[in-house]
This record gives structure tokens, sequence and C-alpha cells, in this order.
């Protein structure tokens, strides 16, 4: 990992943060930005040190932080779903409390979980939804969406529904909540991308056109 100098380029500093594929995720711990990394390392952005190391080693999605707390989220067979508890102040070697440990439907998860209203959500590549209670750990339900395409695109919320889609163009939405109930199933080009929302937009970059969709 390294961070540049927005005027000039100039490297500012490089520290070792190995990452494959998922995204750095940004958090402040007090009055201190860090990044947090998929493989757990808490870098603190004004000079690159590494002030902790989860060990929870995602290896394509990235985590999630909401509420005082960071969240990983996958089962593979050997690293599974961890919730650690955030510092409220910062240090040069942070403390994080682990929360829980729990293991949704084991597969590959390439998509990005979702957080709202205490609930995280996650689907495998395979198109298996989970639904994890963020404070006890416990999966609320599991579904099977049956999209008929590998998993992709990161979980979006909007306009109350959440929006999972796969990568031949089906899109499921459905609220939020305890139970699974399924609203609208739509259909367009091919995309791996995740949708972006913009007031009453939604933007998709599919495999060959930028779409935007409006009321």
């Amino acid at each position: 990992m390294f961070a540049l100098n927005k005027d000039t380029g100039e490297t500012v500093w490089k520290t070792d943060a190995p990452i494959r594929y998922g995204t750095p995720v940004a958090a402040r711990i007090g009055d201190v930005d860090v990044i947090v990394t998929p493989n757990g390392e808490f870098v603190r952005a004004s000079d690159g040190k590494v002030l902790a190391n989860t060990q929870a080693k995602l290896e394509y999605n990235a985590p999630i932080v909401a509420d005082g707390a960071i969240y990983f989220i996958q089962n593979d067979g050997t690293n599974v779903s961890k919730g650690f508890k955030i510092p409220e102040q910062a240090a040069d070697e942070l403390k994080l409390e682990p929360l829980w440990t729990t293991k949704p439907k084991a597969d590959r998860y390439s998509s990005s979980p979702l957080y709202h209203d205490g609930i995280i959500y996650g689907i495998t590549q395979g198109s298996v939804l989970s639904a994890i209670d963020a404070k006890t750990d416990e999966v609320i339900y599991e579904k099977t969406l049956d999209l008929k395409a590998t998993i992709y695109s990161s979980l979006a919320l909007a306009g109350g529904y959440i929006f999972v889609s796969g990568e031949n163009g089906t899109t499921a939405i459905f609220p939020p909540g305890r139970e699974y109930k399924e609203v609208k199933r739509n259909q367009m080009e091919g995309f791996r991308s995740t949708p972006v929302f913009d007031g009453k937009r939604m933007y998709v970059r599919a495999r060959n056109n930028l779409y935007c969709i409006s009321e």
C-alpha cells in the first residue's frame, strides 16, 4: 500500500499491507483517519503505520464499518465471518475487541456486504443471501436467489430497497428486514459492476454501455 501527494504525485509513504482483490475502506478512530484493508490491517493514513492486524483476511470483498464496529463477511472454509469493536481513541497499537465469529453459507464472497439497521447482508458468488444480526452473530435467514449467474456486484441500498445483481444482468429487489420478501426482478445487459444511485436515478456500467435508469 502507498500514499501519494495529490498535488505533486510524490510518494508520501509505503507500507507492507498486501491485498489481493478486496477494496480497503476508510474509517476514523477518534480524530485519526485510518485505512482498513481486507486483510484486517488498520493503517494510519498520515504515515502508513500499521496500528493493528485482526487477521480477518478477506480475499475478494471489502470489510464494512458501522456503529463503532468493523465486519469481515465470508466463509471459505478457513476464514469465516468476524466482527470487532473499534476503540474510541487511536493509539500506536490498537486493541480491537472481538465481538463474534459466525459461519454463513460456505462459498466464495466476491460481493461486498451491506449493513442496514443492525443487519448485515452478504451474498455468495452462487447467489445464496445471508442476513446476519450485527450484535449477536445470529444468521437470521439464508435464501438462495437463483439468479442463474455468478455474483460479483456488491449489494446496494436505495429508496428503501436492497439491490443484488448477477453478471447476466438479472437484479433482485427486496426491502431490508428479518424476512426475505422479493418485490421485483429485472433483466438488462450483463454487468459485474455495482449500481450507483443518485436521487431517483440509477447508473449501471454494463459490458458495452453505461445506463441511466430513472422514473
